[in-house]
């Protein structure tokens, strides 16, 4: 009994020794530097600096709507147009009126010259040319919005209506995405912004592609979340390839020390 005593006091103290040694343990080159990466690194996502959704100006028909889904269209380009030979009609209308009341008041203002007419008919006749012109105004500015184009160069990335189709005065009718100028978004500690700021470069490995891009943080939102204590910043792609799109993401890798774009 007193060898197993022994021997069970012997092993328990071989337990307590190397677990005191374990505690005490440096990490080895190799952690270290894997831990040096993991602070320098964080996820971000490219995002369009311009995007909106195209929305009815006014209720109608669409007669024609030809881009499709996908495609890119140009500034100033036509994407829609609506059935509007009412207003049309209501211009001429209106156009018709205005000649009358200009017409009429060249009259009165010559039968002014021989005191022919009462200065009250010819201050009349100037207020309804004056109304004529509000209103012919109005309903040039109605038909103006029958007509739709691009506000900037983008590819439609949702078509929300079709050709034909009545839609209401404010319904969406498509979204577009200018791909030309992106810029990456990322969340990243707050700490971080003791080194980390404006024109400090950096790369993002995007999963989707092969070849790193280089970019630079522009800004960040002036505002850190209490709870996480973390921030987003918008970083500018630096000499982007043209296939980069919206919505790629990857790996963001910070060098040790802030380094600015020359």
């Amino acid at each position: 009994m007193t060898k197993h005593f022994f021997q069970l006091i012997a092993l328990l103290s071989y337990c307590v020794i190397t677990a005191a040694v374990a505690d005490n343990v440096v990490p080895s080159p190799v952690t270290a530097k894997a831990l040096s990466k993991t602070q320098n690194t964080i996820r971000g996502q490219l995002r369009a600096r311009q995007f909106t959704t195209l929305a009815a100006s006014l209720s109608g028909k669409l007669i024609s709507f030809p881009p499709a889904q996908g495609q890119r269209v140009s500034k100033g380009q036509t994407i829609a147009v609506f059935d509007c030979k009412m207003e049309q009609a209501e211009k001429d209308v209106a156009a018709a009126k205005l000649s009358a009341a200009n017409s009429k008041l060249e009259s009165n203002n010559q039968l002014a010259q021989y005191k022919n007419i009462s200065l009250i008919d010819v201050i009349l006749s100037k207020s309804e040319v004056a109304v004529q012109q509000a209103e012919l105004s109005r309903i040039e500015a109605l038909l103006a919005k029958c007509v739709v184009k691009a506000p900037f160069s983008a590819i439609i990335s949702q078509k929300k209506a079709q050709a034909f189709q009545y839609v209401k005065e404010g319904e969406p009718l498509l979204e577009l995405v200018d791909t030309s100028n992106l810029e990456v978004e990322m969340v990243i500690p707050s700490r971080w912004l003791k080194r980390l700021s404006a024109g400090t470069v950096f790369a993002i490995n995007l999963d989707e592609s092969a070849q790193p891009v280089k970019a630079r943080i522009d800004r960040n939102i002036g505002t850190i979340d209490p709870v996480s204590q973390t921030i987003r910043v918008i970083g500018t792609l630096i000499s982007p390839p043209l296939s980069l799109l919206p919505g790629m993401s990857g790996e963001i890798s910070f060098p040790n020390a802030a380094a600015t774009a020359p």
